[in-house]
C-alpha cells in the first residue's frame, strides 16, 4: 500500500526527500511505520477541521483519536502539512492532465 496517494513514491517507487524525512521524524516521535499513513491521514483530518489549530490542540485531538504518547511538534506538522499540500497538486495536476 503506497504511504502518499499522488505522491513521488507512486510514479517511481521511492520516498521524496521530503517524504523520507517525514517518516524518520515519525520513527523518532514514535509512529510505527505501519502507522505512517494512517497517522498522517488523522493529523491532517484533525488539522483541516480545526479553524485554528495550535500544537496543544492538536495533540489532544490525536490523543483522543487513540495515538496516545506521540507528541507533535511544529516541525513534523509543517512537513506533513507540506507533504499533504504537495499531494494535492500532484493530484489536481493527474486529474487535469485526464491521467486519473
Amino acid at each position: 500500500m503506497e504511504i502518499f496517494q499522488g505522491s513521488s513514491m507512486k510514479a517511481t517507487g521511492t520516498l521524496s526527500t521530503l517524504e523520507e524525512i517525514t517518516m524518520h521524524r515519525l520513527d523518532r516521535r514514535g509512529v510505527e511505520s505501519n502507522n505512517h499513513q494512517a497517522y498522517i491521514r488523522d493529523l491532517v483530518n484533525s488539522y483541516t477541521s480545526c479553524a485554528n489549530p495550535t500544537i496543544q490542540g492538536l495533540n489532544e485531538q490525536m490523543n483522543s483519536l487513540g495515538w496516545n504518547g506521540i507528541e507533535l511538534d511544529d516541525h513534523t506538522l509543517q512537513l506533513v502539512m507540506a507533504i499533504s499540500e504537495n499531494n494535492k497538486r500532484d493530484f489536481t495536476s493527474a486529474l487535469a492532465e485526464g491521467n486519473i
